[in-house]
């Protein structure tokens, strides 16, 4: 790498976070990497966080940059993390949630292993957990470099699903068009594995980086089981598409046999709400998706009732609801 300090952006949406915000913009100022822009994006919050962020920001002297992007009106997490995709002057880009905070050395600990090796697209950390599910783990890799197949790595649940405590190539997450889902809630399940369809080359630090908070009334945590639901049987949906646009990705039996069953859980998710409306909603996403067949599943490794479950696809909508119902009903697997 030619320049061996990179710059960094790291992007923070702001959306009434007056509660935690300073300790995350503190975090962001005390970082022992200095080579940094930090970019703020007003998501139209309603309470006083970004005078908080500016009141700490202008007694700063230093050599991070800030920078404050205003929307117009509120729309969510993905079109900020958009907005600081596409206004982001560094080489590296690092999302960071705006209720969360990072250790002090965060950003030196990942980016010292990219100045490393130049092929790296993707460096993160682990992560602690705090408040509810206090100590609950999300890395399951050893500490050192990975390389292509690393989709398998991400499939099996082996390190964690949001955008946060990662620092991207800004040049892979451009040039593979990996931008977030805009009016998608969960929408890191869907951007995160269109991310791992594309890494071929990450670092893993086994250093704590990142500190998440858990709070009961934060959007993870909401008993909304009809808007959750849906969306991830969206971002499911979404995902089957993706994944069929690539022929290396989609003819690939555990790819499809971890999307396969991330869908069927939701509906049987659905199912068990005794909401049939959400069932339904569901069930149409299904329908809609690419889907092997029955035979090809099956010649896969699929269990014979199982593969019959993509029957439903050659039954009039109605009668294939049925099917899905019946196999949701008996948990089939």
């Amino acid at each position: 790498m030619k320049n061996n300090y990179p710059l960094i952006s790291i992007i923070v949406p702001v959306y009434n976070v007056s509660k935690f915000i300073e300790r995350c913009t503190q975090s962001i100022i005390n970082q022992t990497y200095k080579q940094i822009e930090c970019i703020f994006i007003d998501d139209c919050t309603q309470d006083d966080s970004i005078s908080i962020i500016q009141l700490i920001t202008n007694n700063y002297n230093g050599p991070i940059k800030f920078k404050f992007i205003t929307h117009q009106q509120n729309r969510g997490l993905s079109a900020a993390r958009n907005t600081g995709i596409l206004a982001s002057n560094g080489d590296y880009l690092f999302f960071l949630d705006s209720d969360d905070e990072i250790s002090n050395n965060c950003i030196e600990t990942l980016v010292k292993n990219i100045i490393i090796d130049e092929k790296t697209e993707m460096a993160l950390g682990d992560v602690k957990v705090l408040g509810r599910d206090d100590g609950f783990k999300l890395l399951f890799l050893d500490e050192g470099y990975y390389e292509d197949p690393t989709l398998d790595k991400y499939i099996h649940g082996l390190y964690y699903t949001p955008a946060w405590n990662k620092l991207f190539l800004k040049s892979f997450i451009i040039s593979n068009k990996l931008f977030f889902q805009e009016g998608l809630i969960h929408e890191d399940f869907l951007w995160s594995f269109q991310v791992a369809c594309h890494l071929k080359y990450f670092y893993v630090s086994k250093e704590v980086t990142y500190y998440y908070y858990r709070r009961d009334n934060s959007l993870d945590t909401e008993q909304n089981d009809v808007k959750h639901l849906t969306n991830y049987s969206l971002a499911s949906y979404y995902m089957y598409e993706y994944a069929h646009k690539y022929s290396q990705i989609w003819e690939n039996t555990e790819i499809y046999r971890y999307l396969f069953y991330n869908r069927y859980s939701f509906a049987i998710k659905a199912f068990n709400t005794n909401n049939i409306q959400l069932f339904n909603k569901c069930y149409n996403l299904i329908r809609k998706a690419p889907e092997w067949g029955c035979l090809k599943m099956k010649r896969r490794g699929f269990s014979g009732r199982l593969a019959r479950l993509s029957l439903h696809r050659l039954l009039p909508p109605f009668l294939g609801k049925k099917l899905y119902l019946y196999y949701c009903q008996n948990n089939i697997y």
